[in-house]
């Protein structure tokens, strides 16, 4: 907008009343008369066309301003944008017009009639002009007469330029992003509809939804928190919205009605505003909730966004990707698939492409990356339920029958093939789930890092002693927790000594019974429309309740290793910076001692210890038996095996 073009010939009309010095003559005289008669003949010259353009009309609109009330807006920005206004401004009102300009003086530049200019400054405070404080009046003066000041907002307009806050910075203008919005709204809304609800958890896209609504409207977002320290909320909100007005934008208000419902002074000026500027009112929750009675007299309308499917979030992973990523960057991303394993928020998504190319440089970036992205975007804890346990083994570090291995593996495909038999119409169960079972020490906590590590999936080990709960009801709340929580992080859920909370279902002889029944009964549903990845680990398998058996994917034995087995756990265990005797024989060892990987571990360990004690890093022969006893000592003992041992020590 070119100001001057709507300033230049009020300020020759200035200069004009200047000359002809209305302000000296003396009311009486025949020369005032027909001053005045000229004075109004050029105002109507200078004036008339300036109303006709199209910017102009479009503010005078936005506000409900005739041609008065918008002569008055334009003589008062005479002065701070032509230097030729100020010397005959203050002249005329013989004071400084950086003051402002007298009430008096603007009113001879609209009205040649005196009882128009007496009922206009009679009924001014209800005009659109004053009542939305596009001009500010300044009542005390040395003067005694009112000044009148521009608004912040009114010079930002006339100046082409896009206010980006109020003036108490409650409102903030939200700026569209850099990546190519994709619609999260399946119906957009009539024309006609100005309230809108929109409704959905954090990061779910309600800000999107609201700029592809309000198209080339400018949209600006409430700072709740901030507006909320206000006493004076009434007055600040009028600021707000005269900004709105002035920019012709929309508000963005989360958790708005929370206050509205309670300030009925408040929903007056909203609903002041719609029936004025035509805008629209995005009131946000997380919740469903109910709009204040007197917007629910105006056109309206509600949303609830929900995740997108998988095709939908690979859309948008791809838009941000596109936009944010260095071109020719992106070398092989499978959109669909990262969204389908990972079906995260747009908030999470924008993150993740943040992380992702910032990693990167300027590298390319392929799928892997971006899984293991969304690994390290996962929570730590969920709540107390669940510890993340980062994974440190592969696959070649398991000790485990052929069989096992070939489960393993189809456990992966099961996961990473889902998409294709699904979109093949094949329908599968929700999730993924298996049981570990077999001794202590064989390797089932190992397994499950292994899969998660394969799956790049977080793992998360439940702490069982944070779900079960005395009290009737609490355990099962816990549970839902935990399912949701794992659901949501899209992660794999790993129950340790799962007999605890799987278990048998018992006959009823107690309310005890009868509870722990039902928590049963609550897994089998929950298990069914799990949607992660479920792993069971016991030593018993006979403790665990036959239908949470038929419902899992696989059941993997993990049994001790034999002897070939037990010979490579020791030779990769006595690697490193301690060294082991010439006359140990570990082909011994692995014949005689019918050992779990976890008990091999632990026989190394305490032999690593003594030796470290006696300040040396050769391991001897009594070093390995006494961390071999040790091991023993925790079972019943082995009286045959423990008198080799002494005579193994003893030997040369």
């Amino acid at each position: 907008m070119n100001i001057h073009t709507y300033l230049t010939p009020l300020s020759e009309l200035l200069d004009s009343l200047y000359t002809l010095r209305i302000a000296d003559v003396d009311t009486s005289d025949e020369a005032y008369q027909a001053a005045v008669q000229h004075w109004n003949e050029r105002v109507h010259t200078h004036i008339a066309p300036l109303l006709a353009q199209d910017e102009l009309s479009t503010f005078a609109q936005r506000f409900n301003l005739d041609a008065p009330q918008l002569a008055l807006c334009l003589l008062c920005l005479l002065p701070r944008f032509d230097e030729r206004a100020r010397y005959p401004i203050e002249r005329l009102q013989g004071s400084s017009s950086a003051n402002g300009i007298s009430l008096e003086l603007l009113l001879y530049f609209v009205s040649d009639d005196r009882a128009q200019r007496a009922q206009l400054r009679a009924s001014m405070q209800h005009l659109p002009v004053f009542k939305w404080q596009v001009l500010q009046i300044q009542a005390h003066t040395q003067l005694g007469d009112p000044m009148l000041m521009p608004s912040a907002e009114l010079l930002s307009y006339f100046a082409g330029a896009i206010a980006h806050s109020d003036a108490n910075e409650c409102a903030t203008l939200l700026e569209p992003p850099k990546h190519t919005l994709v619609a999260n709204i399946a119906k957009l809304p009539e024309q006609s509809i100005q309230v809108i609800s929109l409704i959905g958890e954090a990061g779910i896209g309600k800000k999107s939804a609201a700029l592809q609504l309000s198209g080339q409207r400018p949209l600006y977002v409430m700072n709740h928190s901030k507006f909320a320290q206000f006493t004076d909320k009434h007055l600040v909100l009028s600021d707000v919205l005269r900004l709105l007005l002035c920019q012709g934008g929309d508000l963005y208000w989360p958790q708005g009605q929370q206050l509205l419902n309670d300030a009925p002074e408040l929903v007056r000026i909203c609903a002041d505003w719609l029936s004025q500027s035509g805008g629209r009112l995005y009131l946000v929750d997380d919740a469903p909730f109910v709009l204040p009675l007197r917007l629910q007299d105006i056109a309206n309308s509600s949303y609830e966004l929900s995740l997108g499917s998988h095709i939908e979030l690979a859309n948008i992973l791809q838009a941000m990707f596109v936009a944010y990523s260095a071109p020719d960057q992106i070398v092989d991303i499978n959109y669909q698939q990262v969204c389908y394993h990972y079906p995260m928020t747009p908030a999470q998504l924008r993150a993740l492409v943040n992380a992702v190319v910032t990693s990167a440089s300027q590298q390319p970036i392929t799928s892997n990356e971006v899984l293991l992205a969304c690994v390290a975007h996962s929570a730590r804890q969920l709540g107390e339920l669940a510890t993340r346990i980062t994974p440190r083994f592969e696959q070649h570090d398991l000790i485990l029958s052929a069989d096992g291995h070939a489960q393993l593996n189809e456990l992966v495909m099961r996961f990473e093939h889902r998409y294709a038999l699904e979109s093949q119409g094949v329908e599968l169960e929700s999730g993924t789930s298996a049981l570990f079972w077999g001794r202590p020490g064989t390797g089932k906590t190992m397994a499950a890092e292994v899969l998660a590590k394969r799956l790049h999936l977080p793992l998360y080990k439940v702490n069982l002693a944070n779900i079960a709960s005395k009290w009737i009801g609490e355990t099962e709340k816990h549970l839902a927790q935990l399912f949701d929580m794992a659901e949501r992080q899209h992660s794999v859920l790993f129950f340790d000594e799962a007999d605890a909370v799987f278990a048998k279902r018992s006959e009823v002889e107690s309310s005890h019974d009868k509870n722990a029944n039902l928590g049963v009964s609550y897994l089998l549903q929950r298990i069914e429309r799990f949607t992660g990845v479920l792993i069971l680990a016991t030593n018993f398998k006979g403790n665990i309740d036959d239908a949470f058996l038929r419902r899992l994917s696989q059941s993997v034995e993990f049994t001790l290793p034999d002897e070939p087995h037990r010979l490579k756990l020791w030779q990769s265990m006595l690697k490193g910076h301690f060294s082991y005797s010439a006359d140990i024989e570990l082909k011994q060892l692995a014949q005689r001692l019918v050992f779990s990987a976890a008990q091999i571990k632990n026989c190394v360990r305490h032999a690593m210890l003594l030796a470290t004690a006696e300040q040396t890093t050769q391991l001897s022969k009594a070093h390995i038996a006494a961390g071999a006893h040790r091991e023993y000592q925790k079972q019943d003992g082995n009286t045959m095996v423990e008198h080799w041992l002494k005579q193994w020590a003893l030997s040369k």
